[in-house]
């Protein structure tokens, strides 16, 4: 996509050393490389303007900025970034502005994001997400068509096998409440929500543009084993 690094690299004990400048494309800024405590660090200072990756799926960066430092551990990567952008596009998510901070050691600690754009529907949340490499906890709340949305539970997934395992999870979401759980990548998706009075709009995020109205209340199961088997599934609403 037109984005070109430039510069001397030397092989050292431990990895690579030296220093690369990004430009091109909308992207400048450069790449560090050095070894610390036997670990090959990574340090990357970028700027983004009028950024467009070609995909699939396409990205877009009107103006963004990312300071990062990692550490490319085998046992677990340490990274601390900061990073904020305007403008952004990933596939047919769209985000009018972005911003957070991650801090992790040895692939465990934090993540925290505020975002806004579209997806069918406006939205604006505020996230924290506790990262470990087998588990993530997030807690999240903010607003859907300025309609209030909110986790009354925290959201936990922990990695299951080959997949990943949602376990209930409760929302409100203008005045109606969800409760959803399943699992998902690997072999075969589940998936289980029991609603009472949930506004149909909040489906546009997961389907754009899909117009429902009203509110609903019941229960939804579906799965869908890997392999040839049909999916399965019920519904009462």
């Amino acid at each position: 996509s037109g984005v070109k690094a430039t510069g001397d690299l030397r092989v050292v004990t431990g990895g690579l050393a030296g220093q690369l400048s990004v430009s091109g494309g909308g992207l400048t800024g450069d790449v560090i490389l050095g070894i610390e405590r036997g670990l090959q660090r990574v340090e990357a200072h970028m700027t983004a303007r009028d950024v467009k990756l070609v995909g699939p799926p396409l990205i877009v960066v009107q103006r963004g900025k990312i300071y990062l430092v990692a550490l490319l551990d085998p046992k677990g990567t340490s990274i601390d970034a900061t990073f904020t952008g305007q403008g952004l596009r990933y596939g047919d998510i769209s985000l009018a502005r972005l911003a957070g901070n991650a801090k992790l050691v040895g692939g465990t600690g934090e993540v925290r994001a505020s975002f806004a754009g579209s997806r069918g529907r406006g939205f604006e949340l505020q996230t924290v997400a506790k990262v470990s490499p087998d588990r993530i906890v997030v807690d999240a709340q903010g607003t859907v068509d300025r309609k209030p949305i909110k986790l009354t539970s925290a959201a936990i997934v922990t990695r299951e096998g080959d997949g990943w395992r949602l376990s209930p999870t409760a929302l409100t979401f203008a005045g109606g409440t969800a409760t959803v759980g399943g699992r998902f990548g690997g072999t075969g998706t589940e998936f289980d929500a029991t609603i009472e009075r949930l506004p149909l709009t909040v489906l546009d995020l997961l389907a754009p543009d899909l117009g429902l109205g009203g509110v609903a209340s019941g229960r939804v199961a579906y799965r869908d084993p890997a392999g040839d088997a049909a999916p399965t599934g019920s519904a009462s609403l």
